[in-house]
């Protein structure tokens, strides 16, 4: 690392830098990136999904949000970078507006939104700095034995698990464009292109996208810009016929012709790559900002994906009980690791023929370790699995026909009556957000609350967010909407599905994490009702551990809930698993 910051030190001084921004991100700007992309880890060796470095002459720093601060100090070296933590791990303002007066901050155009540089060049004006684009990312030239993974052929999604034909969505978009008399709309995230074109892929790791960029314009049509090596003669025939396959290269000379004609093009500020803007900005088209319409739209799954959401979520609720039934029998010998537990959750999922993989990283986190929000097991930390101790297992899969999330935190052997305090307050910040009827406009923000107010009673609370949206057969972390204390003017809509999962994380001793995912639905009206009202249905079937739950904490509310879902799991799950498993969970869901 030492080495590598001298050298990068070394390019900044030759090209009149006083610092480099250094984002966990490529040019498509999602949440997770091909090994080809993992710069920030490369350099700093933090290995979490979400995070900034700055690299200047004198100092660096390392900005994660509170999922990441405990991982980050962990992985990196003190005594070269400072790791500082921020709501949405990015480099503070004040970084930016206490540089000496003329200083250059470098940055990757491709790896920032539009809305990131304009926020990095307001905090340096104050000062007389500047950020300036490069035309060649430093690491890039730095990072010599980088290994480009193989090209991987994109594939039809087809409109039994998608439920609707590409071009119809093509239509509606376009009908929106109409709308806000815009020229053309470009798309960069890869989950709205998969969505819009029904294409899946295997660019990046857990999310099954095909890296590329789209233009839709007024008339209908799309230019999608993909490596043409990832398209086979069966995809061409899929895919709607307003769809024209460009070389990425091309994309921007299309852009330079929307400049040239002074097109009215709609931009997402948000999520697309500054590069882009800039690049059409130059040419002289006019930008409208305006959030990505395949985004909301995505989010509210249409019947037949509501429909898979559910019988994914059966699937893998056997597959979890089955888990969970295993985890009891073997933890207590004490021969068991955080490895062993992540191989055999997954092994247990593959079973099913519509299983493709996993949604993300397993997090298995024994004790101490799950105080680490998003540990990472691996071969270098695998721990066992100590009796005494609490253990943390959050996982997911991705089916054809849905994606799971799923955390649980069980017990192995007696536990402190500490642990099974704050297990059973973050159950019942859990239950409160499961049960709650909200108005129609009510945003995951003004839920936010509800999951943490029995923590805060006791002067504790966690650093991450309540929930984010999940896709189907997607991203596991989806937008736009979610529940988290961080400002959200997206309403929670009829088919959205989103996660539930309040946590508590005590540094250095144990860790405690319980998440359901839920789907957003239409309640019926009650007697003398005047307002139209929402809730949400849990999805997710897989007992909570009732060894850790402190019965006198609960009301008989609470503890009807309880037993009515692990009755509903019982009653689901008992005759699609093994005689064993279907014993063990007679047991596990027997009523309070």
């Amino acid at each position: 690392m030492k080495e590598k910051f001298g050298a990068l030190r070394e390019w900044m001084l030759k090209n009149g830098l006083f610092g480099l921004v250094v984002p966990r991100a490529d040019k498509y700007l999602g949440e997770y990136v091909s090994p080809a992309d993992e710069r920030l880890a490369w350099l700093t060796g933090f290995t979490g999904s979400a995070g900034e470095a700055v690299i200047l002459l004198d100092r660096a720093f390392l900005f994660v949000d509170g999922r990441y601060t405990l991982q980050a100090q962990k992985e990196t070296d003190p005594k070269l970078i400072t790791v500082v933590q921020t709501s949405d791990a990015k480099a503070g303002d004040w970084l930016f507006s206490a540089l000496p007066a003329g200083a250059k901050i470098g940055y990757d155009p491709w790896l920032h939104t539009p809305n990131d540089v304009k926020r990095m060049a307001a905090a340096c004006a104050k000062n007389d700095a500047a950020v300036i684009p490069l035309p060649k990312n430093p690491v890039d030239l730095l990072w010599t034995d980088k290994k480009i993974p193989p090209v991987e052929k994109a594939v039809h999604f087809p409109e039994n698990y998608a439920g609707e034909d590409s071009t119809s969505k093509i239509a509606e978009i376009t009908s929106a464009l109409g709308f806000d008399a815009d020229d053309a709309l470009v798309l960069s995230a890869a989950d709205s292109i998969a969505w819009l074109l029904n294409v899946r892929g295997r660019d990046i790791p857990y999310v099954p996208v095909v890296q590329s960029f789209a233009v839709l314009y007024k008339n209908g049509t799309v230019e999608w810009f993909v490596e043409p090596l990832k398209i086979s003669d069966y995809l061409k025939e899929k895919l709607s016929p307003l769809v024209e396959i460009k070389n990425p290269d091309d994309l921007a000379e299309s852009l330079d012709t929307l400049g040239k004609e002074k097109k009215r093009v709609q931009l997402d500020m948000a999520l697309a790559p500054a590069w882009i803007y800039e690049r059409l900005t130059k040419a002289g088209a006019k930008i409208h900002p305006k959030e990505d319409p395949c985004q909301l739209r995505k989010a509210c799954k249409n019947t037949t994906e509501r429909d898979g959401a559910v019988i994914a979520h059966i699937k893998d609720g056997a597959a979890v009980c089955r888990f969970l039934a295993w985890f009891d029998k073997e933890a207590p010998k004490g021969r068991l690791t955080e490895l062993q537990a992540a191989e055999k959750i997954a092994e247990f999922r593959a079973e099913n023929p519509l299983y493709r993989g996993e949604s993300f990283p397993t997090i298995a986190a024994s004790g101490k370790n799950a105080a680490v929000v998003h540990y990472h097991t691996s071969k270098e930390n695998n721990s066992p699995v100590k009796p005494g101790t609490v253990f943390l297992i959050d996982s997911g899969a991705q089916y054809l026909d849905g994606t799971t999330d799923i955390t649980r935190t069980i017990s192995v052997g007696p536990v402190s009556a500490l642990e099974k305090k704050r297990y059973t307050q973050v159950l019942k910040g859990h239950i409160a957000i499961a049960v709650i009827a909200f108005p129609e406009g009510t945003t995951g923000s003004q839920l936010d609350i509800l999951a943490r107010q029995f923590l805060w009673r006791d002067g504790v609370d966690y650093t991450h967010g309540t929930g984010h949206g999940i896709g189907s057969y997607l991203s596991v972390h989806e937008g736009p909407q979610r529940i988290s204390r961080t400002s959200n003017r997206v309403a929670l809509l009829p088919g959205m599905l989103v996660s539930n999962e309040p946590g508590y994380y005590k540094a250095d001793a144990f860790g405690i994490r319980i998440e359901n995912v839920l789907m957003v639905e239409p309640l019926p009206p009650t007697d003398g009702a005047e307002i139209k009202t929402l809730g949400l249905s849990t999805l997710t079937l897989a007992p909570f551990d009732k060894r850790l739950i402190d019965k006198a904490q609960l009301t008989p509310r609470e503890k009807a809930w309880i037993d009515g879902y692990h009755a509903r799991i019982k009653r689901i799950i008992s005759p699609l698993v093994d005689p064993e498993t279907a014993a063990w969970l007679a047991d596990a869901c027997a009523p309070l």
